[in-house]
């Protein structure tokens, strides 16, 4: 389990949000996101900037920290 792993897991189980950098079919993006579930590869979030549940690759998350609340 990498850094990022740990991250997303420590959110998810603390309910904090999480500042990911994403590389994407439309490029490479910052989000600010809370995690609802890890499955595998799949991470669903809902993404405060888009205001709705999204779903992300594993593999395109470039990094991934801890955000103020």
């Amino acid at each position: 389990m990498d850094i990022i792993d740990q991250t997303l897991a420590f959110a998810r189980r603390e309910d904090k949000p999480v500042i990911v950098v994403y590389q994407g079919k439309k490029g490479i993006t910052q989000r600010r996101v809370y995690i609802r579930n890890i499955a595998g590869d799949k991470i669903t979030v809902y993404c405060t900037q888009k205001k709705a549940i999204r779903v992300f690759d594993r593999a395109g998350m470039l990094s991934a920290m801890l955000a103020e609340e």
